[in-house]
């Protein structure tokens, strides 16, 4: 297995940079003309470690944002640069990535959802259209993060909608669900797509998920039966928007080794996330996916962050939910923008209509969020 000697530290040790970059492309805006190519985006939260990173095999982790397929990115969510920041200061370098949303128009497979209804009536249920842009362009990450970026071990993590991608991701392997599409008239070229490497992950941890990346799907009890990926999950028992029934549910159905924890809590959020993240890193190193080690020096103590305030800082954020008021003692450099080429993805026959500017393609721009 790819993550046999993937290491990865107990305790926060590593200071973090953050840097920007792009993953692949997709379409979007689409209708009887066609479609447009935009490109698909991402934050790294990379350990700096001057030679004394775990020596073994890296470890990515795609983190998925929340937002019901409707709203935010990777930097309009804190949760996702909390969790980024957990990651990469054990070792692991933490991709966290932009995807299409609903009002982006992805295209589909025809026909794709219609009917479905999600199984426990959630109070959010998502566009089935929305829901394969989403888990396709997060897929497409995981393959990115083994062609381009050449790592052996790759995780998912994700919250709420991130979650019932990241539930997705884990069950299917690498299935042909949630691939790419052509365009209508069969002009698009995905460029840095690397079909020919896995979209599977090697473990994923979903807080508060749904089951409806995987019961859309029209071989969903096979998917169920035959997923493989150890999975971790978090959800409070009186959930109000995705009903704790869905963790329950993949409980029961789940083929692979499966944990679901159940907490008490009357929010859709998980109170305490650090504690879940633990667990769930706990969970993959008793299955054999990654290998949790002490610090080989001291340097737990070198790196203490003040939960939810100034992870979002990065992004230009102001939103906090607390913190534990520990001293910031973490070296975030101002960001080396690696901007991948996106060069042929526009051929013959395909009008593109608007390509968006990441906002952390300037260097300028995103030194201005970057504290110093």
């Amino acid at each position: 297995m790819p993550c046999d000697s993937a290491t990865l530290l107990r305790d926060a040790t590593f200071p973090v940079v953050v840097e920007g970059g792009t993953y692949g492309d997709a379409l979007e805006a689409c209708d009887a003309d066609g479609c447009a190519v935009r490109r698909l985006d991402f934050v790294v939260h990379r350990p700096t470690c001057g030679g004394a990173c775990p020596p073994a095999s890296p470890v990515a982790v795609i983190i998925i944002h929340a937002g019901g397929y409707v709203r935010n990115d990777a930097c309009a969510d804190c949760w996702s640069m909390e969790v980024a920041d957990f990651f990469a200061s054990r070792g692991a370098l933490a991709i966290a990535v932009d995807y299409r949303l609903r009002r982006d128009d992805g295209l589909a497979p025809e026909g794709f959802g219609d009917g479905y209804a999600n199984r426990f009536g959630n109070s959010w249920r998502p566009s089935p259209a929305a829901m394969w842009a989403a888990i396709r362009d997060a897929r497409a990450a995981a393959r990115h993060a083994r062609g381009a970026l050449g790592l052996d071990c790759v995780l998912a993590a994700g919250n709420s909608a991130g979650a019932t991608s990241a539930v997705a991701m884990a069950a299917l392997g690498d299935e042909a669900a949630y691939r790419d599409v052509l365009a209508p008239d069969g002009a698009y070229d995905a460029t840095l797509a690397y079909l020919d490497v896995s979209s599977a992950v090697d473990g994923a941890l979903a807080f508060a998920p749904t089951v409806d990346g995987v019961d859309v799907l029209d071989d969903a009890a096979d998917v169920w039966a035959a997923a493989s990926a150890p999975l971790y999950v978090a959800h409070n028992d009186g959930d109000p928007t995705n009903d704790v029934a869905n963790s329950e549910y993949v409980a029961a159905t789940y083929g692979g080794a499966v944990e679901v924890e159940i907490l008490a809590g009357d929010a859709h959020a998980i109170a305490d996330a650090p504690r879940a993240l633990a667990a769930g890193l706990a969970f993959l190193d008793a299955r054999g996916v990654v290998d949790l080690r002490d610090a080989a020096a001291p340097g737990g103590a070198e790196f203490r962050r003040s939960w939810n305030a100034s992870a979002c800082a990065v992004c230009g954020s102001s939103s906090s939910s607390g913190g534990d008021g520990a001293d910031l003692a973490i070296v975030v450099a101002a960001a080396a923008i690696f901007i991948l080429g996106v060069g042929g993805a526009v051929v013959a026959g395909l009008a593109v209509r608007r390509r968006r500017r990441s906002t952390y393609e300037d260097p300028e721009e995103l030194a201005k969020v970057i504290p110093s």
